[in-house]
């Protein structure tokens, strides 16, 4: 019976321990696994817990409003679909949060989105519009003046009310440019820094020299004709050995009794005049523009420069300048086109000193060629700015 008993007891306390080493198991993996949890390592030495921290700001991501510290809130990225976790959504080089309102080719979508937008200069003109390469062609703003041209200056070259004014330093209506080297009265003064020193007639002699009352005194370069007889006889006032020829006895001992009565030439003859003296200018010299563009070139200034000054001396006639194309591209693009040459030919007439309101200016594209446009000599003539008499 005893030993029946003990092997009982012996039993128990068998079952006993078993169950307690399981228990003290169970316990010390949980126990474990809390450390873990809590970054505690089983040996008791305290491990920092890892923080997300994308920005590197301090502030846990979970806490943060700008995750990606581009300076663009994480509300407002969800609202632009841009990447809040991205600081560069397009990978321009540029940070979401300077882009974000931003539109620079007004395309109706923001910098921020635009991967191909991009403007390594830093001038305002993306790249795709931009000109590093001195091409002209490229006017962002359709204001006539190139983005490379624009930039030089200073401008904005996305602005159509921003762009380069032709220097005149003495407000006498002509460009330093063309004054440049000059010293029409011989004071050793340059004519860029004379401002009483006008020319209003454009005729080589400044103001003060010259004598449009037919006031035969004055003399610039001592020939012994006046200035006035050498410009009505188209002599230089100011070359001594350019001078009116010499009139032939007969010529000058006989005047016609028809003559001793000026007689006012009628309206058909003065536009016959214009006509003539516009014509001889630009067949020798024809408006000249950049290619694709609106922007004078110098030499074409100099033509317009020749045709401000015959116009001036008709102050009262009314002129419609016309502008046409040859037939390459798009027609509408040509009408277009031709329109922006003519309005810039204006502004240049009118900078220089004409009246506005005399002018119209009507751009006809390729809808009136002068001779068909089978040879590049050809479309070379059809690429041409008219000057139409239309009124008093």
């Amino acid at each position: 019976m005893c030993k029946s008993k003990i092997k009982i007891a012996a039993c128990l306390l068998g079952l006993l321990i078993l169950g307690c080493t399981l228990s003290h198991c169970s316990t010390q993996k949980g126990a474990d696994a809390n450390a873990t949890e809590n970054n505690i390592s089983t040996e008791g030495v305290a491990v920092q817990k890892a923080v997300a921290d994308l920005d590197g700001d301090g502030i846990a991501d979970s806490n943060d409003d700008d995750i990606d510290g581009d300076g663009l809130l994480n509300k407002d990225e969800e609202t632009l679909n841009s990447d809040p976790f991205n600081k560069d959504t397009d990978g321009d080089g540029k940070l979401d949060g300077e882009e974000a309102k931003k539109d620079t080719d007004k395309d109706g979508f923001l910098d921020l989105l635009e991967s191909a937008k991009k403007d390594k200069d830093n001038d305002g003109v993306v790249d795709e519009l931009d000109s590093d390469d001195s091409t002209t062609n490229n006017d962002s703003d359709n204001d006539g003046y190139s983005n490379i041209a624009e930039k030089r200056a200073g401008t904005d070259p996305l602005d159509p009310q921003s762009h380069p004014q032709p220097k005149d330093t003495d407000k006498d209506g002509k460009l330093d440019k063309d004054e440049k080297g000059k010293d029409t009265d011989g004071d050793n003064k340059s004519d860029v820094v004379e401002s009483a020193k006008l020319d209003h007639d454009s005729d080589g002699v400044v103001d003060e020299l010259d004598n449009d009352d037919a006031n035969p005194a004055n003399d610039s370069d001592g020939d012994g004709f006046s200035n006035i007889d050498e410009k009505n006889a188209g002599t230089d006032p100011l070359d001594k050995t350019s001078f009116p020829a010499p009139k032939k006895a007969e010529e000058a001992n006989t005047t016609p009794a028809v003559d001793a009565v000026a007689t006012k030439p009628s309206p058909e003859e003065i536009k016959m005049a214009i006509e003539k003296e516009i014509n001889d200018i630009l067949q020798a010299e024809n408006i000249e523009f950049e290619t694709d563009s609106s922007m004078i070139t110098p030499k074409g200034i100099e033509a317009v420069k020749k045709i401000y000054a015959v116009l001036k001396k008709y102050p009262n006639v009314k002129i419609e300048i016309a502008g046409h194309t040859d037939s390459d591209g798009d027609a509408a693009y040509n009408q277009k086109l031709s329109q922006e040459r003519v309005d810039m030919v204006k502004k240049a007439l009118v900078e220089f000193g004409l009246n506005g309101d005399r002018f119209t200016t009507k751009g006809y594209g390729e809808s009136k060629p002068l001779v068909p446009n089978d040879s590049p000599e050809n479309k070379a003539k059809n690429r041409r700015v008219e000057f139409i008499i239309i009124g008093e």
